[in-house]
Order: C-alpha cells, then structure tokens, then sequence
C-alpha cells in the first residue's frame, strides 16, 4: 500500500505534482477561514476573488523562501 501512496504523490497533472495541488488547496482553505473570521469582525465582505488572490501572494511568498 506505501507504494501506491508514493505514486499517488508523485502523479503530476499539468506539470504539477498532486501533493502541491492538495498543499495550495489546504492553503486556500486556512486563508478562507481566516479572512471570514476577520470579515465577520469588522463587518465586511470579502470575495472569492480576494481570498484566491491572497492565497496566490501568500503561495508565492512561500515559493520565494524555499530559495533563501
């Protein structure tokens, strides 16, 4: 079974390994949360737009330290 779950890692769709996928996806998810938590705070809405944008500048801000 270790190897089926060592090939199901390393798939790649679209020049993308399937455990980067699922790692933007829980990113996505935590971000989500979190802007709704502060939304409902302060009051405001918040978009899905905002909350995939964010998440892109956070996923590029972890990219970018992978290099330090």
């Amino acid at each position: 079974m270790a190897d089926n779950e060592d090939e199901a890692l390393e798939d790649v769709s679209n020049g993308v390994p399937r455990c980067l996928k699922r790692l933007k996806a829980a990113l996505w998810f935590s971000i989500g949360k979190i802007v709704d938590e502060e939304t409902l705070k302060l009051g405001v809405n918040a978009t899905p737009q905002f909350i995939g944008a964010l998440t892109e500048m956070v996923w590029a801000q972890i990219r970018g330290s992978r290099l330090d």
